[in-house]
């Protein structure tokens, strides 16, 4: 994650592209997706823990 304001968290993925925001005062994970957004809203001040990696292929 990169921060880019007090309340705003960069999400971004493996590659390093955008992949969503957490704004933080509001409690809001923005997904944007072309011209579609995806809202999780938790509630504000409640702290997230964001992992990221690659998949494994079971086999």
């Amino acid at each position: 994650m990169q921060k880019t304001n007090i309340s705003v968290m960069e999400v971004r993925h493996i590659g390093g592209h955008l992949a969503a925001k957490h704004y933080v005062d509001k409690g809001v994970i923005e997904i944007k997706d072309g011209e579609y957004v995806v809202q999780i809203i938790i509630g504000p001040g409640i702290p997230i823990k964001i992992l990221r990696g690659r998949i494994r292929n079971a086999k």
